[in-house]
């Protein structure tokens, strides 16, 4: 799995907790993309675990991921759709995701 992958997951992991709450479907589609990006299965059990479990993960280096900005921003918006509702504090996250994006 390549650096950038890795700063996705770790991303999408803080996006699914902006909320207060990490709804079952955004552990799934955290796994999913975890695994779309080739995170290896031990990894994805272990992530599982950590999610479930309410556990905090790195945060991700935004310098990687502003290698791919509209890859980052595709994830993160199927992320926060995941669960059918967009609430305020992840809209937020999202437009302060693109401002940091936007950073040189």
């Amino acid at each position: 799995m390549a650096e950038f992958e890795v700063e996705l997951v770790k991303l999408l992991c803080a996006l699914a907790g902006v909320d207060g709450e990490v709804a079952p479907v955004e552990i799934e589609a955290i796994l999913a993309a975890a695994i779309e990006h080739g995170l290896p299965d031990l990894e994805v059990t272990a992530l599982r675990a950590t999610l479930l479990q309410g556990g905090e993960l790195p945060l991700p280096d935004y310098a990687v991921l502003r290698s791919n900005p509209a890859a980052v921003r595709s994830a993160a918006r199927r992320l926060v759709a995941a669960d059918g509702v967009l609430h305020d504090a992840e809209a937020e996250a999202l437009e302060r995701l693109d401002e940091v994006l936007r950073q040189a």
